[in-house]
């Protein structure tokens, strides 16, 4: 059985991926559940927040943040330590915008989860890939989930099939 707090479980699962397929090109989807309900993080990472006297869904919120920084950093550090951080590219990005049952900070943006406003739809997308991308930016043009596989495989050198359809 399978224990201990899902994100980091699954990062556990993703290193182990990561080091069983590193000596050939590899995919690997990362999906993390946190930060969403139910609110709920190991305590090292909750009771930093809950001192500062932070509603407990909010401290707990922010704990997952703080947790999910956490694994990424051990992500980043693996590939380091396998000598595979310079031409792997790396995603961070989120599914929809703030949440709306916790009343957090959304840059001003009207609108959260579930709503076509641009609070609930605009999202972050960090794209990290040292040995082609070496110099910060930001990019302001309106993109969309659904252009990260055509864009993937635009960069990775690989063809579109032939008579199958993609957005993007």
């Amino acid at each position: 059985a399978t224990e201990g707090y899902i994100t980091d479980v699954l990062t556990a699962a993703a290193l182990e991926f990561i080091r069983a397929h590193k000596e050939e090109p590899f995919l690997c989807y990362l999906a993390y559940n946190a930060p969403h309900s139910p609110y709920q993080v190991p305590d090292k990472y909750y009771e930093r927040f809950e001192k500062q006297g932070l509603d407990p869904n909010v401290a707990a919120f922010w704990g997952m943040c703080e947790n999910i920084d956490d694994n990424v950093g051990r992500l980043l550090g693996e590939l380091h330590r396998l000598k595979l951080a310079e031409n792997t590219i790396v995603l961070f990005l989120t599914d929809n915008g703030g949440t709306a049952g916790v009343k957090l900070f959304n840059a001003g943006m009207r609108g959260g989860k579930t709503s076509v406003h641009e609070g609930g739809s605009r999202v972050p997308l960090f794209v990290r890939w040292p040995a082609r991308l070496r110099t910060p930016r930001t990019v302001t043009q309106l993109a969309s989930h659904i252009d990260i596989l055509p864009t993937l495989m635009d960069l990775c050198g690989v063809e579109r099939p032939v008579g199958l359809p993609l957005d993007g």
